[in-house]
């Protein structure tokens, strides 16, 4: 493995959880209800987050 592989690798792992963080925080904001007309609770938000951005 080259250090720029590493390197990108890297970049892509701080992006993708820059991106989990960001979406986390967002969903963490609606309401109860909100959650619920999307199909989903507050103990799922982690799982809902993790993965819209991983898979």
């Amino acid at each position: 493995m080259t250090v720029s592989s590493i390197v990108r690798r890297a970049r892509t792992s701080l992006a993708r959880r820059s991106e989990y963080n960001r979406l986390f925080r967002e969903i963490e904001g609606f309401s109860d209800r909100e959650l619920r007309e999307m199909g989903t609770t507050r103990q799922d938000i982690r799982r809902e987050a993790w993965r819209a951005v991983y898979g």
